[in-house]
């Protein structure tokens, strides 16, 4: 009770206190539905009445697609269905520069020393800061959690195959592995296999700079159709139709942590974030999961990927100094404090988002911490690919239109998946997408 007192007297001065009939503001907010969203709900339904804020939030936590489409409608038409935008480093490089996003950086220059060093911005991860940051000195939202990704797998079931994990695999050494498991009457991998750009976009484009593939050339010719490309995709659908669930697509994020919670699947290639729930104290594999680095493939290709869920005001709520506050608190020392008197086991605590939580005990314990780390440190969302590229970003690239280009382009990848078309049917109509985008968007002179 202490420490939730003292918090309360650092938010009530974090800003200048709005008058008495702020008391009946409500922050309409939303959330993408994912583990560490459903935590961020619970510990600020059990904490928030504590922490002595002059307004109220009304949460609510949606799946991933929908909270995109609902917040890119909001940002188009100057729309409040949210005062806060709940985004990733895609948005902090594309909806700032559109006037999408309040700057946060007038917020912070406002606070004073002490409110400063109370919330410590520079504990905060570089990547993670600099990803949804410009080089002009906006900062467009503050980082809840982040995450990388690389490769899971049940240790219990690859000692009963007799095959052990690569600290470093390449996709070939996955695939074999995997066809093993598969043989030995397990589920060999699960990936994600559901259309969209957070969805199937996320793996298959980390999977694709592995493979030396990119969407552009450094004079934005379109270069999907090349051979790289071709042995991504080609992998993939091995790796899916040999080696996966009988569901085949419609895995998303949630589908591939439960199927992989249920403890007869050998392999998991998905975000560092979701550990958590895997070594939950209520985890049916607590204990038995192994951690690999995400795979390579060609020299110098690597498919770890880097986001992040951040917060940012929506310009057009009519209560930013709420919002402000509210995103404080969130992304504060003191809540990752909470999560922890919330959930002692870590497996809500928000990762990869302060070096601090990092230096706890019972997180540097976690048997994912280490690796977690080692994932992100190479990490340069600025040179995602072998090769040089026009765009920054390692799963996604940094346009605009980029949401809706790939996520057509995951649409195809799946019909390919499921034979309604070939892979020069899902090469081609690719090809021609991307060269249109870099043409009307005025990228290609």
């Amino acid at each position: 009770m202490k420490k939730l007192l003292c918090l309360a007297l650092v938010l009530m001065m974090a800003l200048a206190m709005v008058p008495a009939s702020a008391n009946e503001v409500v922050l309409n907010i939303g959330f993408a539905n994912n583990p560490y969203s459903q935590g961020l709900d619970a510990v600020v339904d059990k904490y928030f009445d504590q922490a002595g804020f002059d307004f109220k939030v009304n949460i609510s936590v949606i799946p991933e697609e929908e909270l995109r489409a609902a917040q890119t409608l909001d940002a188009t038409t100057d729309g409040v269905t949210y005062d806060m935008f709940y985004v990733g480093p895609y948005e902090g490089m594309c909806w700032g520069q559109y006037g999408y996003l309040e700057d946060l950086t007038p917020y912070f220059d406002a606070m004073t020393e002490e409110e400063k060093a109370w919330y410590d911005v520079e504990d905060v991860f570089d990547a993670m800061m600099k990803s949804v940051s410009d080089t002009e000195g906006h900062m467009w939202a503050a980082p809840f959690y982040g995450e990388s990704s690389f490769i899971m797998y049940n240790k219990e079931i690859f000692e009963k195959v007799g095959i052990e994990m690569p600290e470093q695999p390449t996709w070939d050494e996955i695939y074999t592995l995997a066809k093993a498991v598969k043989d030995a009457g397990y589920t060999g991998i699960v990936m994600r296999s559901d259309v969209g750009w957070g969805n199937l976009g996320a793996p298959l484009g980390a999977m694709q700079n592995a493979f030396g593939a990119q969407y552009y050339d450094m004079e934005w010719n379109a270069t999907i159709d090349t051979e790289e490309m071709r042995n991504c995709w080609t992998m993939y659908k091995k790796l899916l139709t040999e080696c996966g669930p009988a569901s085949l697509t419609g895995n998303s994020y949630n589908e591939c942590v439960n199927l992989f919670l249920q403890g007869d699947v050998g392999i998991y290639y998905d975000a560092t974030s979701l550990c958590g729930n895997f070594e939950a104290d209520d985890s049916p594999i607590k204990g038995k999961v192994g951690y690999a680095q995400a795979p390579t493939q060609v020299e110098g290709g690597q498919s770890g990927w880097l986001w992040n869920w951040s917060m940012a005001i929506n310009p057009d709520s009519q209560h930013k100094d709420e919002v402000f506050k509210f995103i404080l608190w969130c992304t504060s020392k003191d809540f990752i404090d909470l999560t922890l008197e919330y959930k002692p086991d870590g497996s809500v605590t928000p990762p990869a988002s302060r070096y601090s939580t990092y230096e706890k005990e019972v997180i540097k314990a976690l048997p994912y911490a280490e690796a977690t780390l080692a994932a992100l440190a190479p990490l340069d969302f600025t040179r995602p690919a072998v090769n040089p590229t026009p765009y920054v970003g390692l799963q996604y690239m940094a346009i605009v239109e980029f949401q809706e280009g790939a996520t057509q382009m995951t649409q195809w990848v799946l019909d390919y998946l499921t034979d309604g078309i070939t892979l020069d049917e899902a090469i081609a109509n690719t090809q021609a997408l991307f060269e249109e985008i870099a043409e009307e968007g005025g990228y290609k002179e």
